[in-house]
């Protein structure tokens, strides 16, 4: 949702088998990878994105936090990239070898989304919610 996307579908892990979500582009040949990682950087408020590989994309992966055991199962379901959190730098490398794109936006950049819509849940059961906004890092 922070991203502007909507969900077509999800995926996952064996550990997590519905925890990552689809989005499709609708433009003609899809996105560029970097127009992607623009975007991501944009909607999540991050001060700067890593990209491993370069593709038009169709369908992305999206999943918070440490993605990289989501990077083959996001292939197997036909997403040319993943956008996560992290992924470590030799899976995502192999994963661009690949031809398949990943993108990370940073654990905290990927996860605090959820704090908010956590807060609004509670807050909707009658109950008092604090989301505390505190990245531990700065991009320099």
């Amino acid at each position: 949702q922070m991203l502007g996307l909507e969900s077509v579908g999800k995926f996952g892990d064996a550990e997590s088998p519905g925890l990552g979500r689809l989005v499709s582009f609708e433009e003609e040949g899809g996105i560029e990878a970097e127009e992607l990682a623009g975007l991501v950087k944009e909607r999540l408020g991050c001060s700067s994105v890593r990209v491993y590989g370069n593709a038009m994309i169709e369908k992305a992966a999206v999943v918070g936090g440490d993605g990289k055991d989501f990077i083959i199962p996001a292939e197997s379901v036909g997403a040319g990239a993943l956008i996560t959190g992290d992924a470590g730098y030799n899976d995502a490398e192999e994963a661009a070898e690949r031809g398949f794109v990943v993108i990370e936006a940073g654990h905290y950049h990927t996860e605090f989304p959820v704090c908010l819509t956590l807060a609004n849940i509670i807050e909707e059961l009658g109950l008092e919610a604090e989301v505390f906004e505190s990245c531990p890092y700065t991009n320099i």
